[in-house]
């Protein structure tokens, strides 16, 4: 066994054993010995690397201040983010239960409807049963109507027709022709129309169209009836008599004076329009008048029977 590395110093060899005791309490103080030079050491050791750790954990690592701010911009910016993502939570959060709200809302508000919807159809229904009696009402009133406008209308007509003028021309008329010498009808002939109101309230706005046929030519020529050129404004004709009378002319005359013969027919004929003193609407009426100055049996049919049909009120 070497045990020099123990740093033992072995005694000399004797030739007995006398001094084997000595040598192994030798051997055991030396191992004893490194025994405990290994546990301080260890212990030392230990303390070491406690002190050292210590050291370590309280050593302060300083980092460039760029790159702490750089670090701290980020903590804060993550924070921002995440007091930022917690308001996006808290408000998605909200808005979910705002359109929960507003759906309930519109399902109440739809139910409702339905319900108004329900009730509308009920009635509707009751209306369509009741519409052939509605029907039939309505048109009961309206034929009621119609038949009160139709009596009133009927009475108002009546009325008028009772109380409107009815203006005429006296037959077998016994007149003077005349010739006109002076003035705008010089050359001409001329006689009074008298025109009498028969009615029983005046005639408005009258206004007579008259003319004198003299001679076969002039008599002939009243087929067809035409418009008399000559006119004459009355405004208001009363009922009564003696009737107002109206200047008619002729044409002007060949001769420039009236020659009459036997055989010489003359006519006076025209008409004459007016209207009533009743609210409007305002009728207009008409008198179509025609008749022989001068008759002669012995004249051709065509002569006598000129005015058979022009002699009418309406």
């Amino acid at each position: 066994m070497d045990v020099s590395w123990y740093n033992i110093v072995m005694p000399e060899q004797r030739g007995d054993f006398t001094s084997i005791a000595a040598r192994l309490e030798a051997i055991q103080k030396a191992i004893q010995e490194h025994t405990e030079a290994i546990a301080k050491y260890e212990q030392t050791e230990t303390s070491e690397r406690q002190r050292q750790g210590k050291v370590d954990a309280e050593r302060v690592v300083r980092l460039p201040s760029e790159v702490t701010e750089y670090y701290q911009s980020e903590t804060d910016e993550e924070s921002i983010k995440n007091r930022r993502d917690r308001w996006r939570f808290g408000l998605e959060c909200a808005g979910v239960v705002i359109a929960l709200g507003l759906v309930l809302a519109n399902l109440g508000t739809l139910w409702i409807v339905h319900g108004q919807l329900q009730t509308m159809h009920g009635q509707l229904t009751q209306m369509q049963d009741q519409y052939p009696l509605l029907k039939q009402s309505a048109d009961a009133a309206t034929n009621a109507a119609n038949t009160a406008s139709s009596s009133l209308q009927f009475s108002r007509d009546s009325f008028r027709s009772d109380e409107r003028p009815y203006l005429m021309t006296p037959v077998g008329l016994s007149t003077t022709i005349e010739n006109v010498a002076v003035g705008p009808h010089n050359g001409q002939a001329k006689m009074l129309l008298p025109i009498r109101n028969f009615g029983k309230t005046p005639a408005m706005q009258v206004l007579v169209h008259g003319r004198i046929a003299i001679g076969r030519e002039q008599v002939a020529k009243l087929n067809p009836f035409t418009t008399p050129a000559i006119k004459d404004e009355n405004p208001i004709i009363a009922p009564g008599s003696p009737p107002p009378t109206v200047p008619i002319y002729s044409a002007p005359l060949k001769a420039g004076k009236l020659t009459l013969g036997a055989n010489d027919p003359a006519v006076v004929y025209g008409f004459v329009t007016y209207t009533d003193i009743f609210p409007a609407p305002k009728p207009q009426y008409t008198l179509v008048f025609c008749q022989a100055l001068i008759a002669n049996p012995d004249f051709p049919p065509d002569i006598k029977g000129v005015c058979a049909s022009r002699n009418y009120i309406k």
